[in-house]
């Protein structure tokens, strides 16, 4: 009997287990297959390099050659708790894997809400593994690696000690709580205004005061971290504000109830049979998270491909367990139909992981010979003297040096308000490399903005190619 009891502890702990093989195994492989983008992997690979390094939060401004802080793009230092782990080996390996560990673990916390507000062990299981294929979810694990992913399960944990204090002192409760708060809050800048939302739903749940500091305290942490913390290290100011027209809020307001953003909302709620229609206070909590989403001129925020529900997710899965509550008191007799209602969350989970999931969106095919020229010349210009530029493709592979130049340009260069010309600017910032690695297949040629970078490259006589194989050209600089 009491193995039957601990089945589903045990069960959530192998499905676990199972994620993290699965999903670091797929992120490794999509990495050597060459389908990381320096946009966002090689970023963040070489901001962790840099720091391991002593060059605390520094990179390579993505647009130009000179040396800069993270922080002038966005403000997540906890990614710098993974920097001793490069000091041991440095590889972007490290962040996929580790990006993969921390979202299972957001199971734990679905698991003991699950349990402490359904009173039923089996069904804790349920939304774990709701959880666990929730293709949103598992895209933000797949799509390279953003400290704001962290988010989601550090959002699970803080609502499981804060909303539900299971622990028998409060103080410990709060303690822990707002340390995971605190931790929330260095993902990324825009948390502030999520904990700022759910402290308000703790002040209107527990009327407790320390609810209202901490949302004043987040509120003011979002207008300085981003009006004075960011300016200062970028006297343009974040670049995510160009993404809304605040100058013509009816706009704003049309797009935020357009068609459009009702499927986006629909298409969150649905992996849990739209649950969260009938706990829509919980729900509501990510509110500032949609609401930045819904009103961007990037449609890449309302792409699941990405890494922008990583702070909405945990809404979805408490509010739908909170939503199934609710249907248990208002539905006469609901465990007769308990079964039924599990099956459809079932079929319709799985078919919507199926229909929109990895499967459908993530290539994994392994060119063995061009992957083993990109490694070749990964070790040999291993040395961080040697300054390297290369195609996004393969930038994750040579980000592991103090100075790297991204040979093109951010695709999204037209969503944050950049013109040709402003890109054609940075076309020869590759010339502060020692040596290009050009992985040829992202040369689209049909693109002739890449075509203008590439045959820059082609046509300076400093720089001359040194190497043309397996689908990599190597260029060296005369003077390096």
């Amino acid at each position: 009997m009491k193995i039957v009891r601990r089945l589903p502890v045990i069960l959530t702990g192998l499905l676990i287990v199972a994620y993290i093989v699965i999903f670091s195994y797929v992120s490794i492989v999509r990495y050597l297959s060459l389908n990381a983008h320096y946009y966002d992997l090689g970023i963040m690979d070489q901001v962790v390099y840099n720091t391991a390094k002593g060059k605390i939060f520094e990179m390579t401004n993505p647009e130009g050659t000179q040396q800069i802080s993270r922080a002038a793009i966005h403000f997540d230092p906890l990614i710098m708790v993974l920097a001793p782990l490069y000091s041991l080996k440095p590889t972007p390996i490290i962040l996929l894997v580790a990006q993969t560990i921390v979202l299972a673990l957001g199971a734990i916390a679905v698991y003991l809400i699950a349990k402490k507000i359904l009173k039923n062990s089996w069904l804790a299981l349920l939304f774990v593994f709701l959880y666990l294929n929730y293709y949103p979810m598992q895209l933000s694990n797949l799509f390279d690696f953003h400290t704001v992913t962290f988010a989601t399960t550090s959002l699970l944990f803080a609502f499981y000690f804060l909303a539900l204090e299971p622990l028998a002192k409060k103080k410990w409760n709060y303690l822990v709580g707002i340390m995971l708060m605190i931790v929330t809050l260095f993902t990324k800048e825009n948390s502030s205004l999520t904990l700022m939302f759910f402290s308000g739903y703790l002040w209107l749940t527990k009327k407790n005061k320390l609810y209202i500091i901490t949302g004043i305290a987040c509120a003011l942490y979002f207008l300085i971290v981003v009006f004075k913390l960011i300016p200062s290290f970028n006297s343009a100011g974040s670049f995510a504000i160009k993404y809304y027209d605040f100058n013509h809020p009816l706009n704003l307001a049309g797009q935020l109830f357009s068609k459009t953003s009702f499927l986006y909302i629909t298409s969150l709620m649905t992996p849990f049979g739209l649950l969260s229609l009938a706990a829509p206070l919980q729900f509501l909590i990510s509110l500032p998270e949609l609401a930045l989403n819904l009103l961007s001129s990037n449609p890449n925020l309302r792409q699941f491909y990405f890494q922008y529900t990583a702070m909405i997710t945990p809404f979805v899965v408490i509010s739908a367990i909170y939503g199934y509550h609710r249907l248990e008191k208002l539905i006469p007799n609901f465990s007769r139909i308990t079964v039924g209602i599990v099956s459809i969350l079932l079929i319709v989970n799985v078919a919507s992981g199926y229909q929109s999931g990895p499967a459908k969106t993530i290539q994994l095919k392994v060119n063995q010979e061009t992957l083993a020229e990109v490694e070749y010349w990964r070790k040999l210009l291993k040395n961080n003297r040697f300054k390297i530029s290369a195609t996004g493709s393969i930038a994750p592979f040579f980000t592991e040096h103090e100075y790297f130049y991204d040979f093109l340009f951010d695709p999204a260069y037209a969503d944050v308000g950049e013109t040709t010309a402003d890109v054609l600017k940075n076309s020869g910032k590759y010339t502060a490399a020692d040596y290009v690695i050009i992985l040829t297949s992202d040369i689209n040629l049909q693109d002739p903005l890449v075509t203008q970078y590439y045959n820059n490259l082609k046509n300076n006589q400093n720089f001359q190619m040194i190497s043309d194989k397996n689908g990599v050209q190597v260029y060296k600089k005369d003077a390096a």
